[in-house]
This record gives C-alpha cells, sequence and structure tokens, in this order.
C-alpha cells in the first residue's frame, strides 16, 4: 500500500494547468486548456475498432519499435475521431492506426499493418553504432563543420545527408532531433537519417515501417486537456503490450520535420505530457489490480480530477483519493491543488 500511497503524491498536481493554447489547421485559434488534479485519468482504455476496408494493400509493419504522435491539424468545429472514420473511409493517401478525441479512441489498422502518417516515404528502421561510449541518456546530436555527426561535441564517422549538394549544418536537423539509443555494447547508437526534401530538415527513418502512428484531435471546442489524457493512456498502453520503454515515443516531427504534434509543441506541453504518458505507464504496469478513487466536494472538478468548470480567482481544491488493495484494504490519501 505504501507505493501506491507514493504513486498517487506523484502524480498529484500543485497548480492545475489553466491556461489558453492554440490549434491549428485552415486558421489559427485560441482554446482554453482545463487540466487536472492528477497525471493520470481512472477512467478505463476503451477503444472502438473501426477498421479501414482492405487495409492488407498497406503491407505488413515490421517489429514495433516506436509509438508515434499526431495531432491531426484540423481545428475545424467537429473534426473529432467519427469525422476522422469518415475521411479515412474516403481512402485518402494516408492512414494511421489510431484517432484519440475528448470521448475516446478509435482503431482503424490492425497493429501489425503499415500506415502511411510518418513522411519517411517508408525508409526502413536502422540503428548505426556510434562505437562512442554513452555517457547519458539524452545526449546532443550536433554536425561537425565537415558534416560529421558528433555527440556531446565528440565526432562519429557517420555523415549527415548532404542538403542539396551542401554540407549540413546542426540546424537543418529536425527540431526534435536525431533520435538515439544505448546499444547492449553500451555504445550510442543513432537512427539512419535522411533529408526530408519537403520540410528540408535532416530527418529520421522507421516511423512508417516500424512505429504505430496515433492521430490526436483538436478540433474546436473540443476539450484537449481530455483527448491528451485519452492519448496519454493510450500510448502507456501501447508501450507496455510491445515492450517498449518510453524513450520509445516519439513526434510525427522526429519523422519528417514537419510541426507536429503542433499543439503540443507550440503550447511547450510535450515534456508535460511525457510525464503524463509516464505515469500512466506506471499505473497499468504496477497497479493494475488496485482501485483508486476520487472524491471531492469542489465543483470545478470531475470523479477523474478533471477541471470543468472555470475559477473567477485563485481557488484551492481539496480532494481525497482512496486506494484499495486486491485484499480490499484501503486507505486515504487527502491532497490540496490550486487553479489560478
Amino acid at each position: 500500500m505504501k507505493e501506491a500511497i507514493e504513486f498517487i503524491k506523484k502524480c498529484h498536481v500543485n497548480q492545475v494547468l489553466f491556461q489558453k493554447v492554440n490549434t491549428f489547421g485552415n486558421t489559427v485559434k485560441e482554446e482554453l486548456l482545463l487540466g487536472s488534479v492528477l497525471k493520470v485519468s481512472f477512467k478505463d482504455l476503451k477503444i472502438e475498432k473501426a477498421f479501414i476496408d482492405d487495409y492488407e494493400r498497406f503491407g505488413k509493419l515490421g517489429i514495433v519499435e516506436y509509438i508515434v504522435v499526431h495531432d491531426t491539424g484540423n481545428n475545424n468545429l467537429g473534426a473529432n475521431g467519427l469525422m476522422h472514420i469518415k475521411f479515412l473511409e474516403s481512402k485518402p493517401p494516408v492512414s494511421w492506426h489510431y484517432t484519440v478525441d475528448d470521448n475516446g479512441v478509435y482503431q482503424h489498422l490492425p497493429e501489425n499493418i503499415i500506415g502511411y502518417h510518418a513522411g519517411d516515404g517508408l525508409r526502413p528502421f536502422k540503428l548505426i553504432d556510434t562505437k562512442i561510449k554513452a555517457k547519458s541518456k539524452n545526449p546532443k546530436v550536433t554536425i561537425s563543420d565537415d558534416g560529421y555527426y558528433m555527440i556531446d561535441e565528440e565526432k562519429t564517422n557517420i555523415k549527415a545527408p548532404l542538403i542539396n549538394d551542401r554540407i549540413p549544418k546542426t540546424e537543418d536537423i529536425t527540431p526534435s532531433g536525431v533520435i538515439t539509443f544505448i546499444g547492449d555494447n553500451s555504445n550510442y547508437y543513432i537512427s539512419e537519417t535522411y533529408l526530408n526534401k519537403g520540410y528540408q530538415k535532416i530527418s529520421n527513418q522507421g516511423g512508417g515501417t516500424n512505429g504505430i502512428g496515433i492521430e490526436s484531435c483538436v478540433d474546436e471546442g473540443s476539450d484537449l486537456y481530455a483527448t491528451w489524457q485519452n492519448l496519454a493512456k493510450l500510448v502507456a498502453h501501447l508501450l507496455i503490450k510491445h515492450n517498449l520503454g518510453l524513450e520509445r515515443v516519439m513526434q510525427h516531427n522526429h519523422f519528417s520535420g514537419k510541426n507536429c504534434p503542433q499543439t503540443l509543441r507550440t503550447s511547450n506541453l510535450w515534456d508535460y505530457f511525457m510525464e503524463m504518458v509516464s505515469l500512466e505507464y506506471a499505473l497499468q504496469k504496477n497497479f493494475s489490480n488496485y482501485k483508486f478513487l476520487l472524491k471531492t466536494k469542489s465543483n470545478l472538478i470531475n470523479k477523474n480530477g478533471k477541471l470543468i468548470n472555470m475559477p473567477t480567482e485563485k481557488t484551492n481544491i481539496e480532494y481525497t483519493v482512496t486506494i484499495i488493495n486486491d485484499k480490499n484494504e484501503k486507505c486515504e490519501v487527502n491532497l490540496v491543488s490550486f487553479v489560478e
């Protein structure tokens, strides 16, 4: 029970997110983001199957290496999951595995089928040994003056792709960076890269051939935070299912240079979202045999702790999480958040 108590305290949010963010489509629109007192949601993950007809034509996906997060780039009124089901029924040149909105999750492709979502031209997944011993989990990848990749200022023997016949520079790398991993030999490995000619950015390969693609909705008037809660829960579920670590969650930007998922990126909330994924991962992996119930007298949040009403001034929100283990033992954790 002690571990569950500490987990809930880790999920607790002192200041609830309450801010304006921009969504993107044909125009830029402003939406109010209403966060939660917890970085996890206790509601169940429900996936509705809405498979694309004749999906076998897309071919087989390789071993799942990445979970690739997008947003739809469609902030029109009504551009929710159901609308994107209809869009895929028209057989467009793109496809992806899941769509997430504020109501739930819709699956369009089996996870062993390729989706055309990453923008990398289905270039194959490959990791290259840099021969450099790893010193940290998140090294900085740059490009030397003569066009070779460098890791934390140490030069590799791996050439970066040319940029229209010129030697590339560090600023030519997609903003989310060259993907790095630490191999079993304790060396840094980097993703095979290519030049995405559309965005003129050096990008990573393998997002299409070895990635599960998820589109998150940003439709006008929708509850963006509820969408991200569902998204975090789905991403965590897929990581556990495919035995992947958190470092395998990627942005569309990694594979093409496109500014996507744009709303999460431009609002500087990607790291916050990844904290949500991390905690959802722990909830599903370590506490699946526990029940968590939230109680509050506040009219500002719902039974999952999510903000549903807007305060007019700085307001404290007192709430209690009841924890019940598989032996039916109970304990309560009393917490206080604030919103302004």
